[in-house]
């Protein structure tokens, strides 16, 4: 039986009225391991050969992701390869063309989930509502706190989504969205945006930085 919550959502349109959306309480991180032991009676396998095979599937979904392809799992989903650009700018010639590909790498990896799961997994759950808890979506950090925590993030891993940035300060996943697009489009912060959804990613502005492409 699977436990929630309602969470507070932030008026973003300051209508003064309180939004609220069910959240499911997460009870913990399922390992590979976690579930061959739950499943060990059912196993025509043992549990080593059963993990060694996992571990096989994974190497070709990483060999396979690394070659251009997207790999479907029937029954979970599919997973697709993101790009993103290194410093932010684009290693171009004086044509304007791409020079080459040493500005370009792997950003994350996208998953689009079989409908059939998600079915799969409701046909199964139970809900229980926690009784006495309410989450308001507010960051801990000060709009001030969180530009500075996601320049560092830049800094040290080039590049970020929206799903990392709420991890990181704590906002809701449409705050998130709304602060990172308004700081891409602001001429004063070192926020630049590419690609187009669902893989939007955000990188440093190396012009903003440099205070300009010095003409």
């Amino acid at each position: 039986m699977a436990r929630y919550i309602m969470q507070e959502l932030v008026d973003l349109n300051k209508e003064g009225k309180t939004r609220l959306q069910p959240k499911v309480v997460i009870e913990g991180c399922c390992t590979v391991d976690d579930m061959i032991k739950g499943s060990e009676m059912q196993l025509s396998m043992k549990g080593a050969e059963v993990k060694s095979s996992l571990y096989y599937i994974v190497g070709q979904m990483v060999r396979r992701l690394a070659e251009g392809y997207s790999v479907k799992i029937e029954g979970l989903g599919v997973f697709t390869l993101s790009l993103g650009i290194v410093g932010g700018r684009e290693s171009v010639d004086e044509d304007g063309r791409t020079r080459n590909a040493s500005s370009i790498r792997v950003s994350g990896v996208s998953f689009r989930v079989d409908k059939e799961c998600v079915k799969a997994i409701g046909n199964r759950m139970s809900l229980v509502k926690e009784r006495g808890k309410r989450v308001i979506a507010r960051s801990q950090y000060s709009e001030e706190e969180r530009y500075v925590l996601l320049i560092e993030y830049l800094e040290r891993y080039g590049v970020i989504n929206v799903s990392a940035y709420a991890g990181l300060t704590g906002l809701g996943r449409d705050k998130a969205r709304e602060e990172l697009l308004a700081w891409s489009a602001s001429q004063e912060r070192r926020v630049t945006r590419r690609g187009r959804s669902p893989h939007v990613v955000y990188l440093l502005d190396r012009q903003v930085e440099g205070g300009g492409d010095g003409a």
